[in-house]
């Protein structure tokens, strides 16, 4: 038998791909399409999906973990209690409206937000508790704003502050969206904060149903043209590392 020259190894073919994560709201779980009867909306929608197209390309393998019409409180509690999330390599997180995390707060623990009357400062302390919760994850988180624009303080392996800006640059996104289911208990106390909410909210679908090359079938969330794009820009993004 020839012996192997000194020094020489055999090649290890077998490669370990990045995990990936991709999780949110809606916005997150692909095109939305209610149109379609049948079936579940979130199997048809991950059909045309940034998971599927990230899929598709055979470099990672990707799970498909969104909470359609769910606050980041919740989808954070998601996160942090899978048994794998360390060996989780990237988090692709599309964030979603303040206002629907309020559902989980209790008066006994949370007295101070409930007699806090103005919605914008409410807004406020929900987030400063959504950013808190994903500077843990911030090394490998790619974080994406869907009707909610990120907070441009916040840092993290990579930021796409608004969806709707980077496909319309000439639209001025903002940091509020205001969700009317839940916000309608405090707009007698606060005239002024539940006005702008509303106003800021409408703008938005206005654009969006405007906008059907990006935003249809539905006009509320970003179709298949919007997805496989958003998964171009991320593999874009890891490529380099």
């Amino acid at each position: 038998m020839k012996k192997k020259k000194s020094g020489q190894r055999l090649k290890n073919t077998w490669m370990r791909v990045p995990k990936i994560l991709v999780t949110g709201d809606s916005w997150s779980a692909g095109e939305w399409d209610t149109s379609i009867k049948g079936y579940d909306i979130n199997y048809h929608a991950r059909e045309h999906s940034i998971s599927e197209y990230l899929s598709n390309m055979g470099k990672y393998h990707v799970i498909h973990y969104p909470w359609p019409g769910h606050g980041d409180t919740l989808i954070l509690h998601h996160i942090f209690e899978r048994h794998d999330l360390a060996d989780i390599d990237y988090i692709v997180y599309v964030k979603t409206c303040a206002t629907r995390s309020f559902n989980y707060l209790d008066l006994d623990q949370h007295s101070t937000w409930f007699e806090e009357e103005n919605i914008l400062t409410k807004i406020t302390w929900m987030n400063d508790s959504t950013y808190i919760g994903l500077q843990q994850i911030k090394d490998k988180l790619i974080l994406l704003g869907g009707i909610e624009k990120i907070r441009s303080s916040f840092e993290c392996f990579y930021k796409l502050p608004s969806i709707t800006e980077y496909f319309y640059p000439e639209f001025q996104d903002t940091e509020y969206f205001g969700d009317i289911k839940y916000i309608k208990d405090m707009l007698d106390k606060d005239k002024w904060g539940g006005k702008f909410l509303l106003d800021s909210a409408e703008r938005k679908i206005k654009f969006w149903k405007k906008h059907p090359e990006i935003f249809y079938p539905d006009g509320a969330h970003p179709n298949r043209t919007a997805h496989k794009e958003l998964a171009n820009l991320i593999d874009k993004q890891l490529s380099q590392f």
